[in-house]
């Protein structure tokens, strides 16, 4: 595996802000927080002040007035929500600020994965006009769907579409709101469906008397859950809709959030503590401030991202996402529950299915010399889970990935791709096969003939040709800091959990220690599979201090390795915690003995 150091702040940026240290100030510059501004925003968001006007996004405040226009005539409003974890809480979170306003609700339209596929399409408008919809606002869809709106508007209804995908081709004829537009004069493009969706309902309760002030705050456990789970950026914006998100969540007064983080196996905690008034407040702090009060909680972006956003994926991978959205709007304890109970049955099941689907495309894969793209596709592969199965290759293979399920004539993918290899500019290229395609760079999907496979197939190979090189091909590592000795301690721990939460953009940290010495050695956990070390740390001033690193999945290099050996390793740091106690360990990522 390759490794890179990224490249150091350059001095006279060190040097404008003497208060940080240089392990911060490198991941502040590495963020691209190179202003006073942009720091503070980033270790102290603050609702009131760090979320910009929603009326600054395109298209906003003609949304608005038909909304209200809507609402004040009582037309029928159905919200059309995408059926993934983004587009379910974004359909959440727009029908309650709707319902809040005293809107003619007709309901939520959620399409079939399996049947319907992404967006809108056609059977679903004229069934929405058969149930006397006359305003359909799109969540987190709806952007490239200009045909099912001219149809739309054909049937006498009107279509406001809220999206955060990039427009391709023709422009629906709808007003649309999507800080992706061109000319967009939004100060943050990066927001999920679910953002887009808050931002609206932001706007619409601004200055309503019969809203209570901060009222919209209520929602950000779910703004913060699928802005996570769609990963987008989690800077600006963002880093403040799922920081305070966090606070929501932990206290959340919804029913199936805190059924689902039961039987996701999460506790969350709150704590609240007064901000002393006394000079010399912490630089750095992974808190919450409102008020005279500080509010920290335990849960975090890696529980709403592997824990509860899966849960909330599956039902449409497995079932109808349905189940997912009559879980997080219900109000009742009892049916929350048994909702929850079910999600997490489904998720059980999803892994019998994902292993079978993986083990054939090995099968595939064996003996066969893989070029720049893996290319597979089968009618037996169910069409909700080879997105799974896509992030799997896409993992081990470090190659973008498209793995299709063919039902009656159609072939529909789900892509993951590497940071090298923009598949929707790649298929933009491809588009005369291709039915409907779209997403994002390294995550997207497609839908075309079953016939056009293999043309489509050499046309996106004929791509990656040009556009990879071998190099592009290896997975590495890229290393924020080379830490010495004396910074592996609780302060540089606490300055970590500054940067808190993590996610696209803001990845976790990756440190670096050269010549490090292995005092103790030992295999541990089930089957041996993990590696236990104590490795000496020797200081500037001659002094050794150890320090116990663990590394998962990396018992196999045991035999490799002996006490007294020196290595340089790539960790993360990692407080361990029993009966009351804290110990700093290091999780070892990669290592490399020094000869």
């Amino acid at each position: 595996m390759k490794w890179t150091i990224k490249q150091r702040a350059p001095e006279e940026f060190i040097k404008k802000f003497l208060e940080y240290p240089p392990l911060v100030l490198q991941l502040l510059y590495d963020r691209g927080l190179t202003t006073q501004e942009k720091i503070d925003e980033f270790f102290h968001p603050d609702y009131s002040q760090d979320l910009h006007d929603p009326f600054l996004m395109l298209g906003m405040k003609e949304a608005v007035e038909r909304i209200k226009k809507a609402i004040k005539g009582q037309e029928r409003i159905v919200v059309f929500a995408d059926y993934d974890c983004d587009g379910v809480c974004g359909g959440v979170v727009m029908e309650a600020g709707l319902k809040a306003l005293g809107a003619n609700l007709g309901g939520i339209y959620i399409p079939d994965r399996h049947k319907e596929g992404f967006g809108l399409n056609k059977n679903a408008v004229k069934e929405l006009k058969d149930k006397g919809a006359e305003l359909v606002i799109t969540v987190d869809c709806g952007v490239v769907n200009h045909e099912e709106v001219d149809l739309a508007n054909s049937l006498g209804m009107e279509v406001i579409i809220t999206d955060h995908h990039s427009v391709i081709g023709k422009r629906p004829e709808a007003i649309i709101v999507d800080p992706h537009q061109k000319d967009d004069p939004y100060p943050f493009e990066d927001l999920a469906g679910v953002g887009v969706a808050f931002k609206i309902v932001q706007a619409l309760v601004k200055g309503d008397e019969r809203i209570p002030e901060g009222w919209e705050k209520w929602l950000l456990d779910l703004v913060a859950l699928a802005t996570v789970a769609d990963m987008v950026p989690l800077l600006g914006e963002n880093r403040t809709l799922v920081k305070y998100g966090l606070i929501v969540m932990a206290q959340t007064k919804r029913p199936g959030l805190k059924e689902l983080m039961k039987v996701a196996g999460l506790n969350p905690v709150l704590e609240k503590k007064k901000i002393p008034t006394t000079e010399g407040v912490d630089l750095l702090v992974s808190r919450i401030e409102t008020g005279r009060y500080s509010f920290t909680t335990n849960l975090n972006s890696h529980a709403l991202g592997f824990r509860l956003a899966p849960r909330i994926n599956v039902t449409s991978s497995l079932a109808h996402a349905n189940i997912a959205y009559d879980l997080l709007s219900s109000e009742s304890e009892e049916e929350a529950k048994v909702l929850a109970e079910k999600i997490d049955e489904i998720n059980r099941d999803k892994y019998k299915v994902i292993d079978k689907l993986i083990a054939n495309v090995e099968e595939r894969l064996k003996g066969k010399e893989i070029g720049r793209i893996i290319f597979e596709a089968s009618s037996e592969w169910p069409i909700g889970v080879v997105r799974w199965a896509a992030q799997k290759f896409r993992d081990k293979y470090y190659r973008p990935v498209f793995i299709f399920n063919i039902t009656e004539g159609k072939a529909k993918a789900s892509i993951r791709s590497i940071p090298e290899f923009n598949v929707v500019e790649a298929m933009g290229e491809c588009k005369d096969l291709l039915d409907q395609f779209g997403g994002h760079p390294c995550s997207a999907g497609c839908r075309l003939s079953e016939e056009n496979l293999e043309k489509f197939k050499a046309c996106l190979e004929k791509i990656a040709e040009e556009k990879l090189k071998g190099e592009d091909l290896e997975r590495g590592l890229e290393i924020d800091y080379q830490v010495e000795p004396g910074e592996i301690n609780w302060q540089t721990d606490d300055f970590i959990k500054g940067f808190e939460p993590f996610g696209q953009k803001n990845p976790s940290l990756l440190f670096m220690l050269a010549g490090v010495e292995i005092a103790s050695l030992r295999m541990v956990g089930n089957g041996d599979k993990h590696l236990k070390m104590e490795l000496a740390l020797k200081n500037n001033d001659g002094s050794v201090k150890k320090v116990q690193a663990i590394g998962f999945n990396h018992g196999i290099k045991f035999d490799e390795l002996k006490i007294g050996d020196k290595v340089d390793i790539v960790f993360e740091f990692l407080v361990n915690e029993w009966n009351g106690n804290r110990e700093l360990q290091l999780k070892i990522i990669d290592l490399r003995i020094l000869i």
